[in-house]
């Protein structure tokens, strides 16, 4: 009873904090410029207008902060590193778990498009100063591998990768590092059937 109060005092007192500090408004102007609005929100990329007493000129807003974090995106991301596992020992079993170990992180990596997730969330960061990158566990997503005693399905579950943006993110203000939090709350849509 006392849970989702305290979540939502917690929310409201990050968003006044967001507005108050002045990032909300540096954020929005951000986001709207990438996407073609201006840093006011009321600019069209796609448009141009007559200007002028007679409309002897035109006027055109051009987007200069796509290109910059494209820019800048390739230069973060370009390569990717290489994640391998290696075996400590040279016995079979060792080999052996190696090798599942890379093929799980090979399989996830294909399978979740964690690298596109990852992007994401570097875009964000670039955009609005932090952006956030989570994990869940998504009971009805896999394979049917059973059927319960009242005839529904049982599935094998799945991992689920999420990024959420600041104003949807909240976490121990307290903690000096992201190791240190004890708590974060975050906000998105989830099926009513995966709860």
């Amino acid at each position: 009873k006392k849970l989702i109060p305290r979540c939502m005092e917690r929310f409201a007192w990050w968003m006044d904090l967001l507005q108050r500090s002045g990032r909300w408004t540096k954020m929005r102007s951000t986001l709207s410029a990438y996407y073609g609005s201006g840093i006011d929100g009321r600019r069209d990329a796609t448009q141009i207008h007559e200007a002028g007493e007679d409309g002897e000129a035109l006027e055109m807003h051009t987007n200069q902060v796509r290109p910059i974090v494209t820019n800048v995106m390739s230069l973060i991301a370009g390569v990717d590193p290489v994640v391998r596992n290696r075996a400590r020992n040279a016995d079979a079993q060792s080999l052996a778990a190696t090798r599942l170990a890379n093929g799980l992180i090979d399989s996830y990596a294909e399978q979740l498009s964690s690298k596109e997730r990852e992007l994401d969330a570097v875009r964000g960061s670039l955009l609005a100063s932090s952006w956030n990158l989570g994990q869940s566990w998504s009971p009805r997503d896999g394979k049917e591998w059973a059927t319960g005693p009242d005839g529904q399905p049982i599935f094998e579950g799945d991992m689920d990768l999420f990024v959420l943006p600041p104003w949807r993110c909240v976490h121990d203000f307290a903690a000096q590092s992201h190791e240190k939090r004890k708590w974060v709350l975050f906000r998105r849509p989830v099926s009513r059937f995966d709860t």
